[in-house]
């Protein structure tokens, strides 16, 4: 029977990107060594996700935006 030899590396946390006033964390993966981003995912009820694509994560921070502003504007709507 033959081991498997696997090299597990931790993750490197790298300085946030600051996009429009919001803080996208970054990090290298450690095995893979892809540079991902966490970004807010309307998929998912804004709930962080991750990406390799910074573009990516920064069209999801503008919806993620464009949503708290009409959120708070459909509440106000709702409420009268």
């Amino acid at each position: 029977m033959k081991k498997l030899r696997t090299r597990f590396t931790p993750s490197e946390i790298l300085d946030p990107v600051l996009f429009e006033g919001y803080e996208i964390q970054s990090l290298k993966h450690g095995n893979t060594e892809h540079i991902l981003y966490r970004f807010p995912s309307k998929e998912h009820d804004w709930e962080g996700c991750w990406t390799m694509d910074l573009n990516t994560a920064q069209k999801g921070v503008m919806k993620y935006k464009k949503y708290l502003i009409e959120g708070d504007t459909e509440t106000a709507v709702l409420s009268v």
